[in-house]
């Protein structure tokens, strides 16, 4: 297990089935975002969890606790085709209102990820809104973002798949501590995103 992925190259990649990405700090460096790139779009997995949809897109680094660094890095792009979906401070600014408990609503049913989840799960997390979805994106799970919690009053998505070359991506916006992953809505779709990611379902 590598916890720093900073100089991370092609051939330590190459030892793992999935990538699972919870990370928001500074960029990796172009050796390792290549590596990175080339070893999902050649048929390997990658699960990217709550806080990673904010990293390498031009925001603010954050550090421990998400404390806002001040450093500024230009965007990775081709991260963002990669996952799928990630936060923006154009209006109307990606974010969350009050942590709360929800409920999260499979919408489709007919991928490897969900068919075998029920119908509905419960959160007790934040709530990502607005978030910036890119083309080819295969929404599996959205959830009311109720205005008595500073929601838009919109379904947003809460998790999704990407096919990224040969490669597979499993993103959930769920999950941002502890309790948030003990929960239903976060453990059972990672766990089957995670095995799906890897190929073992279809």
């Amino acid at each position: 297990m590598e916890e720093d992925p900073h100089g991370l190259g092609a051939s330590t990649l190459a030892a793992y089935d999935a990538i699972v990405l919870d990370y928001n700090g500074p960029r990796l460096g172009a050796e390792t975002e290549v590596a990175l790139a080339e070893y999902v779009r050649s048929g390997h997995g990658l699960v990217v969890v709550h806080g990673a949809s904010w990293a390498f897109n031009g925001l603010v680094v954050l550090g421990d606790h998400h404390v806002r660094t001040g450093i500024m890095e230009p965007p990775w792009m081709e991260y963002r085709k990669m996952i799928g979906g990630v936060w923006s401070e154009d209006e109307p600014k990606t974010g969350h209102g009050q942590r709360h408990e929800f409920t999260v609503k499979i919408v489709d049913r007919s991928q490897a990820v969900t068919h075998d989840l029920p119908t509905e799960l419960r959160a007790n997390d934040e709530l990502y809104h607005h978030m910036r979805m890119q083309p080819g994106v295969h929404v599996l799970a959205a959830a009311f973002d109720d205005r008595r919690f500073n929601g838009t009053g919109n379904d947003e998505p809460v998790i999704w798949t990407v096919d990224y070359g040969k490669g597979r991506v499993f993103h959930t916006t769920l999950g941002h501590d502890v309790k948030a992953m003990q929960a239903d809505a976060f453990l059972k779709p990672f766990l089957a995103g995670a095995a799906w990611a890897v190929g073992e379902s279809q």
